[in-house]
């Protein structure tokens, strides 16, 4: 009888560590998801305030140019 319940506390105690397991492994898995998708969103945010940044050059060259052009005039 004892050695059935030592048994029987073995295997829980595997099946305690295998689930562990998995949930770090899912833990793990969430925090990288997480983290490739707070990257991937800074990454676009600065893509988009450069974007932004280009934009404003092009119109300051074009009002720039205006300028001249209706300055000379």
């Amino acid at each position: 009888m004892e050695k059935e319940e030592a048994r029987a506390k073995e295997a829980m105690k595997r099946e305690e560590a295998k689930a562990r397991e998995v949930m770090e492994r899912e833990d793990r898995r969430y925090r990288e998801a997480v983290e490739r998708e707070e990257r991937l969103f800074k990454e676009l945010r600065e893509r988009e305030e450069r974007r932004e940044q280009e934009l404003e050059r092009r119109d300051d060259r074009f009002y720039s140019l205006l300028e001249k052009i209706f300055n000379k005039k």
